[in-house]
């Protein structure tokens, strides 16, 4: 019978950022024998804190983050039989980062439009002389 992996728990604000990045196996890494998520828990739960606990945006920070090193690290690398170009892996996750940004800033004009209502006025003149005499 084989071990069930901890599932992530989609309704969590952390489950949520997991899926959008996405950040859904744990894996090992460094061929240690532990196998881990690319984020643990108190880095998203930070970037949650850092971003109001605004799920996509925190999604995005995380994006950027994997896209920063990844253009640190990789580079432009070719062999015989590999190339890679960090460069423009980068550039493909910060387009996910701003569709995220996005898609925020559209959750919240939406949210501010639920709040706005119109209400019928119906003024009445106030018969000043009448009360007056």
């Amino acid at each position: 019978m084989q071990e069930e992996d901890v599932a992530v728990d989609y309704h969590s604000k952390i489950g949520q950022v997991r899926v959008l990045i996405p950040d859904l196996e744990e894996v090992d890494w460094d061929d240690s024998g532990t196998s881990s998520y690319l984020f643990e828990d108190p880095q998203l739960e930070a970037l949650l804190d850092l971003n109001d606990g605004r799920v996509r945006l925190a999604a995005a920070d995380a994006v950027e983050a994997v896209a920063f090193s990844e253009a640190l690290i990789s580079k432009v690398i070719k062999t015989e039989d590999l190339e890679t170009d960090g460069a423009k892996v980068a550039s493909a996750m910060l387009a996910k980062a701003r569709q995220l940004r996005d898609a925020d800033e559209r959750e919240d004009r939406r949210k501010a439009s639920d709040h706005f209502h119109l209400a019928r006025f119906r003024p009445v003149p106030a018969n000043v002389f009448r009360r007056g005499l």
